[in-house]
């Protein structure tokens, strides 16, 4: 990571935190400014944790970035600034960083889009079927990180994709992470919550698995696929979900994960069916 001297704090951070007590909203802009800083993560509450983590993506993104620029300047000035060649072309991408690629590499790489790709990897992969668990990790990446309103059906998108071209990128190379693939897909146009809206829901998912009863099966699929939009009014939160989502909710509360809402200020939990 590049030496700096500041950091981008996003509004989304405030408005995320603002229902949380004073003593966590605190603990989480120290444990930010010194993360931000330094790249160390400190000891935090079971609470603030949660919250840093939501955060803390937000700053190893902004990180990433800030590094790549660094990275090009210096490629740069060891070639001592960019070479003029009138076969090159120079692409400003939509992020600010800068592409570059010859028209000799770029008929390479056509080319290369239908060769160099194992036959029979492509047709084992056409026929790859998330497990449960991995299926789950994808749903959360599209809910908690991309904050899709259904990511179920964003998730059929991205599988019939990558299906169809046999796991391999526009370039011919094999799909290594699926994670990593699902984190750059583009989903913008898909509609998407508020991010403090699915923040305040990250928060309630999680208290509601770490602390429900072992002995009772909670179903974790409606929690990441039947989520529609939540509201908190004063101490009432009000959840827009289908019933199905709902009964897992009610299955699973008890005494320990009430106490841990009524810490978010949540005495009392109202729900609104919507598809």
């Amino acid at each position: 990571m590049g030496e700096r001297n500041s950091f981008i704090f996003f509004f989304s951070w405030r408005d995320a935190l603002s229902g949380c007590s004073p003593e966590v909203r605190l603990e989480v802009y120290d444990a930010v400014i010194e993360y931000a800083a330094s790249g160390t993560l400190p000891q935090m509450k079971p609470v603030s944790q949660i919250a840093f983590n939501f955060i803390k993506r937000d700053i190893d993104r902004n990180n990433a970035r800030y590094d790549e620029i660094l990275e090009i300047r210096r490629e740069a000035g060891r070639k001592g600034g960019r070479p003029k060649k009138e076969n090159q072309m120079v692409f400003e991408k939509p992020n600010g960083f800068l592409e570059k690629q010859t028209k000799a590499n770029e008929s390479k790489k056509n080319y290369n889009d239908n060769v160099n790709v194992d036959v029979n990897d492509s047709l084992s992969m056409r026929e790859y079927e998330p497990s449960q668990t991995e299926r789950e990790n994808f749903l959360k990446i599209l809910l908690f990180e991309k904050c899709l309103i259904k990511p179920a059906e964003e998730l059929d998108r991205f599988l019939a994709h990558y299906t169809k071209t046999g796991w391999v990128d526009k370039n011919g190379n094999k799909i290594v992470s699926k994670d990593a693939a699902l984190k750059a897909w583009n989903t913008q146009e898909a509609s998407a919550f508020e991010k403090p809206m699915v923040f305040r829901w990250y928060q309630f998912f999680n208290r509601v698995m770490q602390n429900c009863d072992e002995s009772i099966h909670i179903d974790k699929m409606p929690f990441l696929t039947d989520f529609r939009g939540l509201v908190q009014e004063d101490d009432k939160l009000v959840i827009y979900c289908s019933e199905s989502l709902r009964n897992q909710i009610e299955m699973a509360l008890n005494s320990k994960i009430i106490a841990e809402l009524n810490e978010l200020g949540i005495k009392k939990i109202n729900y609104k069916f919507k598809n």
